[in-house]
């Protein structure tokens, strides 16, 4: 098992932090690669990495032409719609939006978020019953551990349908303002 343990971790300190192949950086596409790491909404951080990376090879990066193509990339990005569907899926965003839509793009994206963490709680929330269920079909199992059980299942129902409610609700306001996912 150690053994196991050691070799997974080596692998993971040789391959972590290298965000660039070798052929990537060979390739000295910065501005395509600037472009990709700002339609990805990767931070401007990730520039240093790739310098990192490239440096390993004896190949250094233009920051110049990345930070161009990142700038290009991060206007798709930062589309306000785009910043619903991040949240809604779940999707970390690194505050790297700023402009005219930067504002509207933020709070689509924290209401999209709003809605994926209420689907995440609706979804641990059958987990849990589940679980429950399957402990009432233990025949060991105490009358009065079975109640308590069985109130526990009905209140995380009714904790599941309010949250339901408020999935329909915001669906509903998403639906008047033409929004789609």
């Amino acid at each position: 098992m150690n053994r196991l343990f050691i070799v997974l971790i080596t692998c993971l300190g040789l391959s972590g932090c290298a965000t660039l192949s070798k052929s990537d950086c060979q390739a000295r596409d910065w501005y395509g690669i600037g472009l990709q790491d700002g339609q990805n909404g990767q931070p401007l951080s990730r520039l240093s990495s790739h310098q990192e990376a490239c440096s390993e090879h004896g190949i250094r990066l233009d920051g110049t032409t990345y930070r161009r193509g990142r700038e290009e990339g991060l206007r798709t990005y930062c589309e306000p719609l785009h910043g619903a569907w991040l949240g809604r899926n779940g999707h970390t965003y690194y505050d790297v939006c700023h402009g005219p839509t930067a504002g509207e793009f933020r709070r689509n994206y924290r209401l999209g978020r709003e809605y994926w963490e209420v689907e995440q709680e609706i979804s641990r929330i059958e987990e849990r019953v589940y679980d429950l269920r399957q402990r009432l079909e233990s025949k060991e199992l105490a009358d009065h551990a079975r109640d308590e059980i069985r109130d526990e299942i009905e209140d995380l129902r009714d904790n599941r349908r309010s949250l339901q409610r408020r999935l329909d609700l915001m669906d509903i306001v998403d639906l008047l303002k033409g929004v789609n996912y």
